[in-house]
Order: structure tokens, then C-alpha cells, then sequence
């Protein structure tokens, strides 16, 4: 209810721009007539609230804001109360000059954000962000109609008066701010819908450091059509976000099943992605390790026809620290009983925000519009990259270090415990792990002369990056030991030729 107040005492102070737009307006006929199609008037028609004069519209927010006031209200130490605060407000509408009204609403204005900030943090920030999205639309729509800033347009490349506006509304540092807000009222507003007016405020935010209109088609803002455009889009996303955090719009309700089947698809690549995080970290890596040549051991001894009992001996240790399928199997489903709730929360959260998304082109992931917003209006290439083509980002940040690690342990213990189980000769059991990592490190350097090769000049920053880094105490140690390893390698492998 808070909320709803602010918006509508943000209209009120922006009373003769509310509905404005840059179209032309057909008499009797509200909204804007097709691109090249005739005006035409109507003039027997029941008038709608779009096609209400400035005065009328005055007096319409003048009694919304008086209705909302009261639920709201509470006397506080020094504020005006109820009837003071309503005097006010017939005051300002009695008010015969523009200036004069704007003066007193603004009076209204900061009474009402120092009370209910006084009375309630929660109803203040509320009423704070209701005036914030609210000018956010309000403005910038009307200097798309060609006044206000378009008298005055700033010099350069943001000589547009609307595009100009839209920079200012969706600021990065503007906009994180407002984002703030939201996520600290999330659970005073309906579930999910603050999470979704902070996403595609962020969304806006992002779509203006290069506006598209679609995917790839630059906005022209000299071009009328694409400013109308990009205006009712604007228009329609502050109506959203109102129905949203006013309750008017129910979040879950604007969802259709094919939303739900991507939010699904979306969990289970996030769920993959926390396991391969998981991986990335020391003991995440030994643990798949153990559990791997587990796997191993128990595959190969069901057909072991070794007597020595190294199958045996290893499968038995194993169980004995407990590294079975079923504990292993236990503890992924406890763990993700218990990251279910809140990563479903979130899909479904991205899936509202797709359908509230007004804007003419797509509205992206979550993460890319955050990371843009994160490093200003002008990202280096780096960030843009990662933001914009998070698919070439994920094969750069291949762990190949892990992998390599993963593919030694693999093929020394099928090696191994092939050569006990009697599958292979113990001699060509050796040369499993050197000729798999020898393969890996050839794939690598191929991946990378064909990077070079398709750049047509040295491209390092498309190689793989990663490296183990060894702890400062076996650096030293690790200087000697690669050569001597090598040379032992070296004539390991040739005996064991012959």
C-alpha cells in the first residue's frame, strides 16, 4: 500500500506529463494509430482514463492519494497528522499555477517519506522505491513526446532528449541502488515479484550501454517509429512493475508451462554447475578421486582372475572408510534436499522476470546483466565477453590442470588393477597412463594452433589458462624432481618396450 502511494504521489508531481507520449493521438481513440495509418475521429466514444485532460487527471490522482494515505498513516514525534497531511493535499489542489501545485506536492512529498520512514523503515523504502520506478517511466516517456528536454538537449552524442533521459533513468550506479531496495523489502512484496522488477530494471540497465531493437538491429533514435517503440515498451514495463509490487499482478500467474520447462532445464544446468564448482575444489577433487578408483576397483574385480588380492585389498579399505555407492548416493541427495528450495526459488524468479520483460529485445541472463552493470557503462572487452558469450568464456576456463590430474588417476588405476585382474600384460599396463596423457596434452595444443591458425595471428588469451599451482614448500623440491622423473620415465619406458 505504501508502495501504490508513492507511485501515485509520483504521478501526481509529474501530473502533466502522465500519458504523454509521442505518438499522435487520435481524438476518442486511445493509444497510438499504426505506423501510416489515418487518424481517425471518433467523436461519439465513452472517455477512458488514457484520454482524461491534465486537470482531470489532477483531480483523479489528487483522490488516489488521499485514499491511499490513510491505511498507511500513523502520527509520529513532530510530523503532521492524518488531517494536517490531508489539508495539505487539498491545499496543493486548489493550487491555480503549475509551479505552485509542484511545490506543495513536493511539501506533501517529504512529509509523507519522513513519516512513514519514521513510523516503519520497511513502509518509507517502499514508498522510495514506488517514486524511483515510477520517474524512471514518467520521464524519459514524456521527453519522447518532443518536450520538456527536447528544448534544452545536452550536446554530443546524447543530443536525443529521450535517449538522454533513459541514460539518466537507467543509471548503473542509479540502478543499483533501487536494486538494493528491492532486494532488502523482497518478503514485503509478493513472493518472487521484487526479484523480478530488480531483474529487469537491471535489464534495462544493460540494454542501454547498446540498445537493440531484437537482437541485433540498433535503435535509431532520430527515427520516430523506433523511439514510439521503444516508448510503449517503456510505458507496459512500468505498468508491470506497479502490478507487481502493488499486488495488482500476481508473479506466478503470469507464468505459462513453457516458462516452467525452462526454469526446469535451468535447474538442472545450475545444479551441474555447483557439482563441477564442487569439483573444482581440493576436497571436492579428492573425493571424486576416491570414489573413481572405487568404481574401478569394484568393476574390474567382479572378473578379477588374479590370485594376489590387490582387487580385493583395495575394495575392502574403501568400504571401510565408508566410500560406498550407496553413502556417496546418500550424500548427494541430502545436499540436494537441501539446495532444492532455494534454487528453484531463484529459477522460477529468472522465469518471472522473463515474462515481465517489456523491453524490444531479449532480456539475457541474470548473470550477464549483472556483471555488465558491475563494471559501468563502458565494459572492457574482457567483461563483455564473459557477459556476452558465456559459452566461449566456459571452454577458456577449462580446468585442463584437473583434467589432467583426473585422467593420470584414471588411467594408472585401470592400469593397475586391469594388469591384476588379467585383462592386459603388466608391461603394457604401464604405458596406459603416459600414452592417455600424452593424447590430452597433444589435444590441448591442437585446440590451440587452431585458435591461432582461425585468428590468423598469436591468440593466448583463447588458451586454456589454468594451472595447479604447488605449495611454496615444494616448489624447491619440485625443481629437482621433474628432471630426475623425466630421466627415470625415459628409461622406464624403454625398458619396459623391450
Amino acid at each position: 500500500m505504501a508502495f501504490a502511494l508513492g507511485w501515485h504521489v509520483a504521478e501526481l508531481y509529474h501530473f502533466d506529463k502522465v500519458g504523454v507520449d509521442g505518438g499522435t493521438r487520435v481524438e476518442g481513440v486511445e493509444g497510438t494509430p499504426p505506423r501510416g495509418a489515418q487518424p481517425r475521429i471518433v467523436d461519439d466514444v465513452l472517455p477512458g482514463i488514457g484520454s482524461l485532460d491534465p486537470e482531470q487527471r489532477r483531480e483523479l490522482l489528487v483522490r488516489q492519494v488521499r485514499h491511499d494515505i490513510p491505511p498507511v498513516w500513523s502520527d509520529t514525534p513532530g510530523g503532521l497528522s492524518a488531517a494536517e497531511l490531508d489539508a495539505r493535499i487539498q491545499g496543493a489542489a486548489a493550487a491555480t499555477d503549475v509551479a505552485s501545485f509542484r511545490a506543495q506536492v513536493r511539501q506533501v512529498h517529504e512529509a509523507l517519506l519522513s513519516g512513514l520512514t519514521v513510523a516503519d523503515f520497511r513502509l518509507g523504502k517502499s514508498y522510495g522505491i514506488a517514486r524511483a520506478l515510477a520517474e524512471s517511466t514518467i520521464i524519459p516517456c514524456f521527453a519522447a513526446a518532443g518536450r520538456g528536454l527536447a528544448e534544452d538537449p545536452p550536446p554530443g552524442d546524447h543530443a536525443d532528449a529521450f535517449h538522454a533521459a533513459l541514460l539518466t533513468a537507467f543509471d548503473g550506479g542509479r540502478i543499483f541502488t533501487i536494486q538494493a531496495w528491492l532486494h532488502d523489502m523482497r518478503d514485503c512484496f509478493p513472493a518472487y515479484a521484487a526479484d523480478a522488477v530488480a531483474t529487469t530494471l537491471g535489464g534495462w540497465g544493460l540494454w542501454i550501454v547498446r540498445p537493440t531493437i531484437g537482437k541485433r538491429q540498433p535503435v535509431a533514435w532520430k527515427n520516430q517509429h523506433a523511439r514510439e517503440r521503444v516508448e510503449r515498451a517503456l510505458r507496459r514495463q512500468g505498468d508491470v512493475w506497479r502490478g507487481l509490487l502493488s499486488g495488482e499482478k500476481d508473479p506466478v500467474n503470469m507464468l505459462g508451462a513453457d516458462y516452467y520447462f525452462a526454469a526446469m532445464a535451468s535447474l538442472v544446468r545450475r545444479i551441474s554447475g555447483l557439482a563441477a564448482q564442487f569439483l573444482g575444489t581440493g576436497i571436492g577433487l579428492l573425493l571424486f578421486l576416491i570414489l573413481m578408483v572405487a568404481a574401478i576397483a569394484l568393476y574390474l574385480s567382479e572378473t578379477a582372475r588374479s590370485t594376489t588380492g590387490v582387487l580385493a585389498l583395495v575394495v575392502t579399505l574403501l568400504g571401510s572408510l565408508g566410500i560406498t555407492a550407496g553413502s556417496a548416493w546418500a550424500t548427494v541427495k541430502k545436499t540436494l534436499s537441501q539446495a532444492e528450495a532455494p534454487l528453484w526459488h531463484a529459477e522460477v524468479s529468472a522465469a518471472v522476470a522473463h515474462a515481465a520483460w517489456k523491453n524490444p529485445a531479449p532480456l539475457g541472463s541474470i548473470e550477464a546483466i549483472q556483471l555488465l552493470l558491475a563494471v559501468g557503462q563502458r565494459p572492457d572487452p574482457e567483461s563483455e565477453t564473459r557477459a556476452r558469450h558465456p559459452g566461449l568464456t566456459a571452454l577458456r576456463n577449462l580446468p585442463a590442470g584437473r583434467l589432467g590430474v583426473i585422467l593420470i588417476v584414471a588411467s594408472t588405476a585401470i592400469g593397475v588393477f586391469a594388469a591384476d585382474a588379467g585383462r592386459i600384460q603388466r608391461d603394457a599396463a604401464y604405458f596406459v597412463p603416459a600414452f592417455s596423457i600424452v593424447a590430452f596434452l597433444a589435444l590441448i595444443d591442437g585446440w590451440d594452433l587452431l585458435i591461432g591458425l582461425a585468428a590468423r595471428q598469436a591468440a593466448p588469451f583463447l588458451a586454456l589458462p589454468e594451472r595447479i599451482e604447488l605449495p611454496p614448500w615444494l616448489s624447491p623440491l619440485a625443481q629437482v624432481l621433474a628432471p630426475l622423473l623425466l630421466i627415470t620415465g625415459l628409461l622406464a619406458g624403454h625398458f619396459f618396450w623391450h
